[in-house]
């Protein structure tokens, strides 16, 4: 009988120790930001990848350099050499574009997202200006509003303006939900943030990168680090940059224009946690059978 009671004791141990181990999936914030539909994706997908291919035809510079690049990855075709990252949750292609306001990384964001709870959902008119490829990342910039820039989390100075002038309608007819306006006569128009769309990266590279280049690409403005004379090219003028020259940014004689969501995108993970109910009651079963093991 001992013998008996000591199996279901010990039988009754390793149950409680699995039950008490409650897992639960959580969602967490990886980022917030601004998210474009599926339509306007798909056409700032035609146009950017437009530019590439009539750059990578037209100025010797670009082909040289997607070819250079495409053979260290041995990649056949040059204008394959940027993918669009997979989804991190499902490792499955996403189709869309968006704009990172705030990475939180599976981490507390409970701060941020107070400040920012009253935007959420919200449509914000997103003015994109310009193109850049590197030898790690594709992508658009962005030049925020001045709402954009406070959720953004940077100090700003002024009000943004906003343009009068009537919007190109065969270009919005050719992609629908996209405005095109034309921007200033110089045609040089830095923006003052890392704001971008991530639109390809290079093979084994992360879109984070996107933003890590383009802060290069402000610092290169800024102390006017260019390479060469400037490329008027069909679409606005080019300029390469950088110690190697491998930084290429497209100034657009027009802008892009188009509506993105305020919107979070989650990170599922799982937390395990000790169920302290369950946990007692087993702790208690044990001490009784203890108890009657003693009596016999």
């Amino acid at each position: 009988m001992k013998a008996f009671r000591l199996i279901q004791a010990v039988l009754l141990l390793a149950a409680t120790y699995v039950t008490a181990q409650d897992t639960e999936k959580q969602q967490m914030p990886l980022f917030y930001g601004w998210f474009f539909n599926d339509i306007i994706a798909a056409g700032l997908k035609n146009i950017t990848d437009g530019h590439l291919n009539s750059l990578y035809s037209d100025v010797p510079a670009v082909q040289n350099f997607l070819r250079k690049v495409s053979n260290q990855s041995q990649i056949t075709d040059p204008l394959k050499y940027y993918a669009k990252p997979l989804d991190p949750n499902t490792g499955n292609f996403d189709p869309f574009y968006h704009i990172t306001a705030k990475y939180c990384g599976g981490k507390d964001c409970s701060n941020y997202t107070r400040q920012i709870e009253k935007y959420m959902k919200q449509n914000f008119s997103t003015d994109l200006v310009g193109v850049f490829f590197t030898p790690r990342t594709f992508g658009i910039r962005v030049n925020l509003s001045q709402i954009q820039e406070d959720i953004f989390g940077m100090e700003v100075s002024g009000v943004a303006g906003t343009d009068s002038v009537t919007p190109n309608l065969e270009a919005i007819k050719d992609y629908p939900g996209i405005d095109f306006l034309p921007q200033d006569e110089d045609n040089f128009h830095p923006t003052d943030s890392r704001a971008h769309v991530t639109l390809g990266c290079a093979p084994n590279v992360s879109a984070v990168t996107t933003g890590e280049d383009l802060l290069k690409i402000l610092a290169f403005e800024k102390n006017e680090t260019f390479c060469g004379e400037v490329v008027s090219a069909e679409h606005g003028n080019l300029i390469q940059m950088g110690t190697d020259c491998d930084i290429f940014v497209y100034y657009l004689e027009e802008k892009m224009i188009a509506n993105a969501t305020f919107d979070v995108y989650y990170s599922r993970c799982s937390k395990t946690s000790i169920n302290l109910g369950t946990l007692w009651v087993g702790i208690l079963s044990i001490v009784s059978l203890y108890w009657f093991l003693q009596r016999d």
